[in-house]
């Protein structure tokens, strides 16, 4: 399997992965406006993951930006909460 497709079929199994944990929003689209701002949040249960990219200073490290309305959820439940759909993988 050539390194493309590695890449690819690792980004399917993350994406699947954080599409299946029912808080949370998927908006990984690479281009302007791809991704949710806390401001457009407000209100909502829901976490908004996007901007998702490899991590170049860890081996298996991912980086991305998340949004959800800390005075709704809390920021260690947000933390909590997307650590257990990343592990669970």
């Amino acid at each position: 399997m050539a390194n493309d497709d590695v890449a690819k079929a690792v980004n399917k199994h993350r994406d699947d992965a954080l599409r299946r944990a029912p808080w949370i929003s998927l908006l990984d689209r690479r281009d302007d406006g791809g991704y949710a701002s806390p401001a457009e949040i407000v209100g909502e249960d829901m976490v908004y993951v996007s901007r998702i990219r490899r991590d170049a200073t860890l081996a298996q490290g991912l980086s991305l930006w998340a949004v959800g309305d800390d005075v709704r959820l809390g920021a260690a439940l947000n933390a909590a909460r997307l650590a257990e759909a990343v592990l669970r993988g």
